[in-house]
């Protein structure tokens, strides 16, 4: 799948020409996958997820730097959405895991509503980043985005009284 989108736009790519590549039968192909949508979340997908990356902001700036190419063929089709979909829910994700982890109430309830406004804030705000770097072409390296979008972040934090600093990789 990932060859393809090399070649040609995600919607030009059908199943016929993924298991023809892959060389394994439609059965066999239908075994594993509902539909391309589903192989495709299943490999780039997964390589957009900062939980499976477990390697930080910086470094998913860099990967989607070095897979511009993947990005381009995906632009403007449903799994380009589907892609960007599943990148800001694992941001909610690890956003949700890190306040509510580095501010745990007394009472044992759930995070307060700053916590909950700040998850939403700040994973929309980093893939606002994200979006517009990506369909701007890049203009500036990742390193210098990640900078920037630290202190915004530390200053988010700040003003709701959570230490800064990026979700956690989960361990192991």
């Amino acid at each position: 799948m990932l060859d393809l989108l090399r070649e040609r736009r995600y919607d030009q790519i059908t199943v016929q020409d993924i298991i023809d590549r892959a060389d394994v039968g439609r059965s066999t192909f239908y075994a594993h996958f509902r539909n391309k949508e589903e192989l495709f979340l299943g490999e780039f997908g997964r390589t957009l997820d900062p939980e499976s990356l477990r390697l930080g902001q910086e470094n998913l700036l860099q990967h989607l730097h070095d897979h511009y190419d993947l990005v381009l063929a995906l632009r403007g089709t449903e799994g380009y959405d589907a892609t960007m979909q599943r990148l800001r829910q694992s941001l909610l994700d690890s956003w949700g895991r890190r306040l509510a982890s580095s501010s745990p109430r007394a009472d044992g309830d759930a995070p307060d509503a700053a916590a909950r406004i700040a998850r939403h804030f700040l994973a929309g705000g980093i893939m606002e980043v994200i979006t517009w770097w990506l369909l701007a072409g890049m203009p500036h390296p990742p390193a210098e985005i990640s900078r920037l979008l630290q202190l915004l972040i530390a200053g988010s934090l700040r003003a709701i009284g959570t230490p800064a600093a990026q979700p956690a990789a989960p361990a192991g």
